[in-house]
Parts: structure tokens; sequence; C-alpha cells
């Protein structure tokens, strides 16, 4: 038979594993979702910013390239120049962070348009050509590919975009699985608690109340009383101890009332004995 000391450590050892349980699945369910949320993120929100750098750099580079037709030649250069560096670096890192099917081609076709768009605006900006030859190269060639350039960048950031969208939704949808992973956990937890709760009542605090309802009886002058216990434990062996202590105090009852009833007795007769003159 399991002991008190027993009973309530698995009754402890079970609320333990109830809290390492919940814990565990806490963490997992929460490591799940915040790597949904590093998806988006490290993935996608990069190439995004890297596609929007793009076009904001492409952009300055054909107003550098237009004030040199305008003839503000070192202002335009200039400008042409810096944006030039900023929109490879953007390029760099789009290319870095291929996460999409599709995405690779379209960033390396940015790339080959870039080049060719680059030996452009040499061209555009050689002082040594006409004005009439640089203008033609301009509208003719070097615009069209500024804007094949911008179109595929959008592609790109309207890619990126969309599986962010596709991220954003399996963050929320794991979020809600979560939730009701979690419910069911505390429902579960809640049922074994009170499972505890009743082996507590039936193993523990049942069997001490019968015990002080019995010292009660005994305190009382009822010495009859007798406490049916079929634990094995610690409970048991007091309860068994009790009956044994009341047995005692019934027997000892019994002699004290038997050697008063042999002293009335004996006094009688002696009474009777007496001469009635004495």
């Amino acid at each position: 038979m399991l002991g008190i000391r027993t009973k309530l450590s698995l009754i402890f050892l079970g609320q333990f594993l109830i809290i390492v349980m919940v814990g565990i699945q806490s963490i997992f369910l929460f490591n799940e979702l915040g790597g949904s949320i590093d998806l988006i993120l490290r993935e996608n929100y990069r190439s995004v910013v890297a596609c929007h750098e793009m076009k904001e750099s492409l952009e300055r580079v054909d107003s550098g390239l237009l004030q040199t037709l305008l003839g503000h030649v070192h202002e335009g250069r200039s400008l042409v120049n810096k944006h030039l560096d900023l929109f490879d670096q953007a390029l760099k890192v789009e290319l870095r962070n291929i996460t999409i099917p599709g995405e690779e081609q379209k960033g390396l076709h940015v790339n080959r348009l870039y080049e060719d768009y680059r030996h452009l605006t040499d061209l555009v900006m050689d002082q040594e050509l006409d004005a009439e030859k640089r203008l033609k190269i301009y509208f003719q060639e070097s615009m069209p590919l500024f804007l094949q350039i911008k179109a595929t960048a959008d592609d790109i950031m309207r890619m990126n975009q969309a599986n962010m969208n596709a991220a954003d939704e399996n963050a929320r949808s794991k979020a809600l699985e979560a939730r009701q992973s979690m419910i069911a956990l505390i429902m579960v937890a809640l049922a074994i608690a009170a499972a505890f709760m009743f082996l507590v009542n039936r193993w523990i605090l049942r069997p001490i109340v019968s015990l002080i309802d019995a010292a009660h009886e005994i305190r009382s002058g009822n010495l009859d009383v007798v406490i049916h216990s079929k634990s094995g434990d610690e409970i048991g062996e007091l309860a068994h101890s009790l009956d044994d202590m009341a047995a005692s105090l019934r027997a000892l009852k019994r002699t004290d009332q038997a050697h008063l009833n042999r002293i009335k007795r004996s006094t009688e007769q002696a009474f009777n004995i007496v001469p009635d003159g004495i």
C-alpha cells in the first residue's frame, strides 16, 4: 500500500508534470510563431527595402542625366555617380537575398539591364558627343532601360510583398493554433488537477475527518466507536491505533465495573451479617 508521503509525492509530481508539459508546449509554439515572424522580417522585408532603394536611386540617376543634358554637367554627374553606387549596393543586397521561386531570374535580369544602363549613362554624360546624339541616346535607349529596370524591380517587390502577406497569414494561423492548443492544454490540466483533488480528498482528507470524528466520540465517552479503515498508510495505522485504544478503554471500563460490583456485593454481604443491634 502507498504511504501518505508517496501519495503526496505522486500528487505534486503530477502537478509538476502538468506545468512542465504546458511550459514546453508554450515554448515550442511561441518559437514556431517567432520563426514565422522572423521569416517575414529577415527574408522578404529586406528584398522589399532593396527594391525600393533601387527604384529611388534609379530615379535620381535619371534626374542627374536630365541635368547634364540641360547643361548642369557638374551637378548632374555628381548626382548620377552617387546614386549609381547606391543602386549597385541595393542590387547586391537583393541578389544575396533570393528567397522566392522566380526571384533569382528577375534579379539577374535587373543586373543585366543595369550593366547596359550604366554604359548608356556614360554616353549621355559624355561632353565630347554632340547634344543631339546624347538626347537621342537618352530617349531611345537610356529611358526604355530605365523603365524596364524600374518595372522589374516593381515585380520583385510585389513578389516579396505577396510572400509577406502569405507568411503573415501563416503566422496568424499558427497563432490561432497556438491559442487553441493552449486552451486544450489548460482544460486537460484542469481535469487532471480535479482528479488530483479527488484523490487528495479520498486518500487524505476524508480519512482524517473520520479520525477526528472518532476521537470526539471517544472523548465524549462513547468507547464503542469503531473506525473502519482499509488503508495501509499512516492514516490507516493511526485508525487501527485508535481502535486498539478504544478496545483497551472498553476492557478497562469493564474491569473497573466488575471490581466495583464485587466491592458492592461484599459490602452488602457484610452489612447483612452484622447483627441488627450493632
